[in-house]
């Protein structure tokens, strides 16, 4: 059974979940925040983590790094409340699973966790070559829960863009 860890989730980021009947076969679990967080993946292995809505990119991109160092194959999914081109592209690098930015859709989180429980220890399938704020190289396998993935990022760097 893959364990789900989420981090100060919202009360409709835990509904989605509750309701995704894929997820009902996979460990659930909430805490208070990122030391909490830490020290639970120290104890018990943790295969996809959701970070708390309201902590910034870089809160996250430090918190990947030292979740990443504890649970080296633990899949991080971020959650903020806004992202520049130059934090996408961060986390592209720090291996973040996928990142999210306000309006949040429950249901894709839901779906995107559900993704990085079912394969668990298999290869994260992006790779950034070459990453600016305004040009990406990223070498990608051919996998669907992969381009679904890279559709996510290259939507956060759409967000991402000023309007006009």
């Amino acid at each position: 059974m893959a364990r789900l860890l989420v981090i100060q989730p919202e009360a409709a980021l835990e509904k989605a979940l509750a309701n995704d009947v894929t997820l009902r076969g996979h460990e659930i679990e909430t805490c208070s925040g990122n030391i909490e967080a830490l020290h639970r993946a120290r104890e018990r292995a943790v295969d996809v983590v959701i970070t708390s809505p309201v902590t910034t990119f870089s809160e996250d991109l430090a918190f990947t790094k030292e979740m990443h160092v504890v649970r080296p194959g633990a899949r991080l999914i971020v959650l903020a409340p806004a992202a520049t081109n130059e934090d996408v592209v961060n986390a592209l690098r720090e291996d973040v699973f996928a990142c999210f930015t306000p309006p949040f859709d429950y249901g894709e989180i839901a779906a995107m966790a559900r993704g990085g429980l079912s394969e668990p220890g298999q290869p994260d399938g992006i790779e950034l070559v070459s990453g600016l704020p305004h040009w990406l190289t990223v070498r990608v396998s051919c996998q669907l829960l992969t381009a679904e993935r890279l559709v996510r990022f290259i939507a956060e760097l759409q967000s991402a863009l000023p309007s006009g």
